[in-house]
């Protein structure tokens, strides 16, 4: 690829994320979670819902009317973002422009608290812990909340702080994936596709159509990696987008390129984000390759946004329309 380009910070929308990341990474702020349990069951809903309880129950056989969301009905998720939206509302947040899931508030100097939240799971983030005590007991009076200290683990990743640094990493959800693939003991190899520089052309016909079982597990690989370029390892985000294409019809070859990058993050299985120890400023790089997928020669583009020295977003993906020239390539990203 051709050097990346770097673009100035100059979209508002991205205004709110900003504030969130730069709260969460100044030296000595508060970051705790807090699990709701069985949060769907605080929910009221807004639709007319009747169930009927099995005879082997207690009132079993008869027809009740839902006043509360259950676990299981397809309007439980909705009724309970509306839910936790009015509590978090009610105690003077708003809602961020960027991302629905993230709330702020924003009471003077050094009094900021923003709180991100993903179902039930809820992570509280200021500089001042009475500020997230009171977040706290605001959210124990509409629901039952489990406290877990100083935050460790959010969803499949481990949190580690260094000084004013933090430090997002996924070891243990690699490990994991290794030993369910039968990797776990292996070498590793320092790059994450070896056949991207010999002859042999990423194609779909490239090797042998696989059978069902190998379908299925090809696609596991590819899911399994794919969680990973979401959350912590830009890095293999081209390798996961390039597998993915091959998610409905894979052969031999293609497994192989899957094996290679599972092989590359058990060697780099250490690797992650780090945010913080520089100055805040945002920037954003992109490029686009010209007519790297073999198949109907479209173009990849690819961009990273950083944010205090560590990547907040990014992604590797085909082009829409094909592109004519290394100039139109190139328009496309931009």
């Amino acid at each position: 690829m051709e050097q990346m380009r770097k673009h100035p910070y100059d979209h508002k929308g991205y205004e709110d994320a900003i504030i969130v990341e730069m709260e969460s990474i100044k030296a000595r702020g508060v970051l705790e979670p807090v699990d709701v349990k069985t949060a769907f069951l605080h929910a009221n809903l807004d639709k007319e819902l009747y169930v009927r309880v099995p005879t082997d129950l207690p009132c079993g056989g008869g027809t009740f009317r839902l006043r509360k969301a259950i676990y299981g009905i397809k309007q439980a998720s909705r009724a309970w973002y509306k839910h936790l939206k009015g509590i978090m509302e009610g105690m003077g947040f708003h809602q961020s422009t960027a991302d629905p899931g993230v709330y702020l508030k924003d009471a003077g100097t050094d009094q900021m608290v923003v709180v991100v939240t993903w179902v039930d799971d809820i992570v509280i983030a200021s500089k001042q812990l009475h500020l997230v005590e009171e977040v706290e007991h605001g959210l124990e009076k509409d629901m039952q909340i489990k406290k877990q200290g100083d935050l460790k683990h959010h969803l499949g990743m481990e949190i580690q702080r260094q000084g004013n640094k933090i430090l997002p990493t996924q070891k243990t959800y690699i490990e994991d994936v290794l030993y369910r693939f039968g990797m776990k003991s292996c070498m590793g190899q320092k790059v994450p596709m070896n056949s991207m520089n010999s002859k042999v052309k990423v194609t779909r016909e490239a090797g042998e159509k696989l059978d069902k079982d190998g379908l299925r597990l090809y696609q596991e690989k590819v899911g399994s990696l794919q969680y990973l370029a979401t959350c912590t390892r830009p890095d293999i985000s081209f390798e996961v987008g390039l597998l993915g294409r091959f998610c409905k019809c894979p052969t031999t070859f293609h497994m192989e390129l899957a094996d290679q990058v599972l092989l590359y993050i058990a060697w780099t299985r250490d690797m992650g984000l780090k945010f913080g120890g520089r100055k805040p400023n945002f920037i954003a790089y992109s490029d686009s390759d010209f007519g790297g997928e073999t198949d109907v020669r479209r173009s990849t583009t690819g961009f990273v946004c950083i944010l205090n020295g560590g990547a907040v977003d990014w992604n590797s993906r085909l082009q829409q329309t094909v592109a004519v020239s290394t100039y139109e390539a190139e328009y496309q990203v931009a």
